[in-house]
């Protein structure tokens, strides 16, 4: 099971991702980010660990180019 910091760490990484690759502002990936996390938490209340919480919150945002437009 991973840590707290270990899910941090994943967030921070797709964040900087995000800042790179995609023509979008800074305040919407901070929306994306919050939207992100709120994924984490309804799937970690289901019982998913933080991984796995995570990789579910990333696919749910998958289409970046969608959610950005």
């Amino acid at each position: 099971m991973e840590s707290h910091a270990d899910l941090e760490a994943q967030i921070d990484r797709w964040r900087g991702y995000v800042q790179r690759h995609q023509p979008i502002s800074p305040s919407d990936v901070d929306e994306l980010e919050d939207h992100l996390r709120g994924q984490i938490a309804g799937r970690q209340a289901t019982g998913l660990d933080d991984e796995e919480a995570f990789l579910v919150g990333i696919k749910r945002l998958d289409n970046l180019d969608a959610v950005s437009r």
